[in-house]
């Protein structure tokens, strides 16, 4: 089967929804969507082949590391996960036989370190490994659905209001469009107890509208607005819509409930190296906020190879791979700081492996980040088949990426 589908996915406590990115009408599609259902939710939920009834709440568990019971028995959370993915994907495979998953983006609405590990373990046991995840967070996902939009949307900050049973939050997106690449931040902004006044009020003397309206002029009082979203049950109902049309003049207004799951698909698009949209760096406090890379010879040229990118979750930021050295005793790396706009070299030399660095050894690199600023470079010799046996060397760099 041919690889080629860009698929999104939004999994969320209660409800789950897949798109499929359309090439021809270049933009995602809803699975399951039609004239009855624009939204096309899944219910997350699981009934296992030898149980009766539906497991509910179960992704709220996994999230915050508690054991899953049913019937009294202790559940394995990846299992659970897996299957659900089996399950839920299989309407993917339905809607497009002969084709499979060549990028797939899940966004949650908070990326957990701990969460994302068992998301991935659960994808690897149905046979999608990493090298075709990833997972982001809604933040990250309303940022790649704005960014993959025409320019004039965000010509200007932009800002997004979600509305549902857990409050009212206002994100807003700043973009510096003066930095190569682009650097981007997200604001929140908790307007939940205000609109509580508005629920609680039973009689009606409280005018919804008015309220929220007031709430959204405050909160881009004197700010360079060029578009808001509103996404989220909340805004069911026809007292939004007066607003929403008193809030169209001067800047663009959309409303819907698929914006994560669009910009998950987006992310997809733009992960496989398919996309359009600009180069961009999201930063937060979890994000590192340096490229890393080094020099290597491939393709009949030497070339700059990221091994790992500012704005990558630091949990998140790892790779690994094989060199084998032409002449070189010596791996440089190179940090190169986003906002500071500084690059330094790190020499990791290979002492050990001598005589062997002409095409005679493999050596394996790993990446990973302990904290936001700890950069660990780990490198192993490999030997070189029957021909040269490893020398069970271990070489270890910490970089601090301050």
């Amino acid at each position: 089967m041919e690889r080629s589908l860009l698929v999104g996915y939004d999994l969320c406590d209660e409800r789950t929804q897949i798109a499929v990115y359309d090439e021809k009408k270049r933009e995602p599609v809803i699975i399951g969507a039609g004239d009855e259902s624009a939204d096309a939710f899944l219910e997350t939920a699981i009934t296992i082949p030898s149980g009766t009834e539906k497991i509910t709440g179960f992704l709220s568990s996994v999230r915050r590391g508690e054991p899953i019971f049913y019937q009294d028995k202790k559940m394995n959370e990846v299992d659970l996960l897996s299957y659900f993915f089996r399950k839920t994907l299989s309407a993917v495979r339905k809607e497009y036989p002969g084709e499979t998953i060549l990028q797939l983006v899940i966004t949650v609405e908070e990326g957990e370190r701990e969460f994302v590990r068992v998301i991935f373990d659960a994808l690897e046991k149905i046979g999608i490994g990493k090298d075709r995840v990833a997972v982001i967070d809604h933040k990250q996902s309303y940022l790649y659905f704005t960014l993959c939009q025409e320019k004039d949307v965000w010509i200007s900050d932009v800002g997004m209001f979600e509305y549902d049973e857990k409050g009212l939050f206002y994100y807003q997106m700043n973009i510096e469009r003066r930095r190569s690449p682009i650097l981007i931040g997200i604001k929140k902004r908790d307007y939940t107890e205000s609109m509580e006044i508005c629920e609680d009020e039973e009689d009606g003397k409280i005018d919804k509208g008015a309220v929220f309206e007031n709430l959204v002029r405050s909160a881009i009082h004197r700010q360079m607005i060029s578009a808001l979203y509103m996404t989220g049950s909340g805004f069911d109902g026809d007292w939004a819509a007066k607003v929403f049309q008193k809030l169209c003049t001067g800047r663009r207004v959309f409303v819907g409930k698929n914006l994560y799951v669009s910009g998950a698909c987006y992310a997809a698009r733009e992960l496989s190296e398919r996309g359009t949209a600009e180069e961009f760096v999201y930063l937060d406090d979890e994000r590192i906020q340096v490229h890393i890379t080094t020099n290597v010879y491939a393709d009949a040229g030497m070339k700059e190879i990221y091994l790992v990118k500012a704005g990558t979750p630091w949990y998140q930021a790892e790779r690994e791979f094989d060199l084998i050295p032409d002449g070189e005793e010596e791996l440089t790396v190179k940090v190169t700081h986003v906002l500071r706009r500084e690059t330094k070299e790190h020499m990791i030399t290979l002492d050990g492996i001598h005589g062997r660095t002409e095409r005679m050894a493999r050596i394996g690199v790993r990446i990973r980040f302990s904290d936001m600023k700890t950069c660990i470079v780990t490198i192993k010799d490999k030997g070189f088949g029957n021909f040269k046996p490893s020398s069970n060397r271990v070489w270890e760099k910490i970089i601090t990426t301050k």
